[in-house]
């Protein structure tokens, strides 16, 4: 198969994977809000954090290694498998023994047992981290579909019984569990791959040698990407810190999906040219003007329809967060854009100069939101807007070096597709204005208002071609 073809077909199975976990992750997630309560969420995300550095840590660099090391056998898979399972148990009884900690730094006791029977997590994930490596980097995205599907269904259906009996906060502990349990289950099942009895310390050592400094790296970003909820969580109550994981989950469900879809295509794919410069630099753009082109409306036309959306999905009792989510979808514009001219270094196995952009960029947040901190949380919420933008400088200012994609080539293929979707958002806020005052219900006007964003936002891309269109329509015909 050629690698044109490889790529489209990678992509759409990738995109259905991607696109069936959020539809999935979505209605369970409006189950969960519906039978629980803000506060249940927050405590939740009070911990958020600890899981995100664990799963750094378990990961430790080592997956993205397997993917770009083009000779990878049993001795490289067979040691990075054993070092997982050795790091996913240390993972688990370190945060066994801190949980009491935790709790008391947020003053909520619950979070001792929370924490500890959630951590089970990272000793089943240690045992999928190279099965799921070796199909991503086969492409095998087909396979992973069939994988990942019927473990979020059931995990997110057992969750669901466990939340209308009563479980409260624990449903969504059990939820996750679950699915990582099946998923783990799964994944032996259809991989064909088994561990040798095999431990290659020099294999081990060369893996390591480029996996630890992204280690660092995804580290530095889970602790200050988390920042919100760890700020929130000591000077807010509960409900506060639920809001806002409400509200940054829902921006997630909307743009990591899309932007993991073309990540899980485009790395090994780029790592497979990475040699070729100047193809490097077509296919990287072309990346690049897809996701902005499907990423950035998706969010603008969600922020002007968020009243009617969480009012219609999780009931009057999440109305707060709305301003919140706001703020936060027009904060992700960037995100996407940002995470590939880091991740560009990754694939060119420069793994140093993304740890040196993480400690210029990270101290800017702190400073952001120590600035922030005395007026409240929307002008906190709103400090993401500004650090996307000085990060979006920054990381260009390296990444133009290594595909000549300079900072005016980006701001015009990000611009204009912004602009168009802040110009049809313009149009519908003022037709929702008019479904308001006639009392239009709330389903009426999302359908109304998606309906006639998604058909301005093509029209105009389409009279003005926005090349991202031109991409898509390619990926389709192929």
């Amino acid at each position: 198969m050629s690698l044109k073809k490889q790529a489209a077909s990678g992509f759409l199975w990738s995109f259905v994977q991607q696109f069936s976990m959020l539809g999935i992750n979505f209605v369970v997630s409006v189950f969960m809000a519906r039978l629980l309560i803000p506060a249940e969420f927050g405590l939740m995300g009070m911990i958020y954090v600890f899981f995100t550095i664990g799963n750094v840590l378990l990961d430790a660099g080592l997956t993205q290694s397997l993917i770009r090391t083009p000779d990878a056998d049993d001795e490289d898979y067979s040691s990075i498998f054993y070092f997982n399972i050795l790091l996913g148990c240390t993972l688990y009884f370190v945060l066994f023994l801190v949980a009491p900690a935790i709790a008391s730094f947020y003053s909520q006791p619950l979070l001792t047992d929370l924490t500890r029977v959630y951590s089970l997590i990272f000793i089943l994930g240690s045992f999928t981290t190279v099965q799921n490596a070796i199909f991503v980097k086969e492409m095998k995205f087909k396979k992973l579909l069939l994988i990942s599907l019927p473990a979020s269904i059931l995990g997110g259906l057992f969750g669901i019984f466990c939340a209308y009996n009563g479980y409260g906060v624990w449903s969504l502990v059990f939820s996750t569990i679950s699915t990582t349990t099946l998923n783990a289950l799964l994944l032996w099942f259809f991989s064909s791959w088994r561990p040798k009895w095999i431990f290659n310390k020099q294999k081990f050592k060369r893996h390591f040698n480029f996996g630890y400094k992204l280690t660092l790296t995804n580290l530095i970003d889970a602790i200050f990407g988390n920042i919100y909820q760890v700020v929130l969580g000591r000077f807010y109550s509960p409900k506060i810190v639920g809001l806002y994981s409400r509200s940054d989950s829902m921006k997630n469900m909307a743009v990591t999906s899309i932007a993991n879809t073309l990540t899980k295509v485009s790395f090994p794919l780029l790592a497979n040219i990475q040699e070729d410069k100047e193809r490097m630099a077509v296919i990287y753009r072309k990346i690049l003007q897809t996701v902005i082109f499907i990423t950035a409306p998706v969010l603008i036309m969600l922020a002007v329809l968020a009243k009617p959306i969480f009012v219609f999905l999780f009931t009057e009792k999440w109305i707060e967060a709305v301003p919140y989510f706001q703020i936060i979808c027009i904060g992700g514009i960037l995100r996407p854009i940002n995470s590939y001219n880091i991740n560009l270094f990754s694939i060119i196995g420069r793994s140093e100069v993304i740890l040196k952009l993480e400690l210029i960029e990270k101290p800017i947040l702190m400073v952001l939101v120590a600035l922030a901190l005395p007026f409240g949380i929307l002008p906190i919420l709103t400090m993401q807007v500004v650090y996307a933008i000085i990060c979006f400088f920054i990381n260009v200012s390296y990444s133009k070096n290594v595909i000549k994609y300079t900072h005016t080539e980006q701001i015009v293929d990000v611009g204009s597709v912004v602009l168009i979707a802040f110009f049809t958002a313009g149009i519908v806020y003022w037709l929702q204005n008019i479904l308001v005052s006639n009392s239009i219900s709330n389903i009426v006007q999302i359908c109304v208002g998606a309906i006639c964003f998604t058909f301005i936002y093509l029209a105009l891309a389409y009279l003005l071609k926005i090349k991202g269109l031109a991409h898509i329509f390619e990926i389709v015909k192929r």
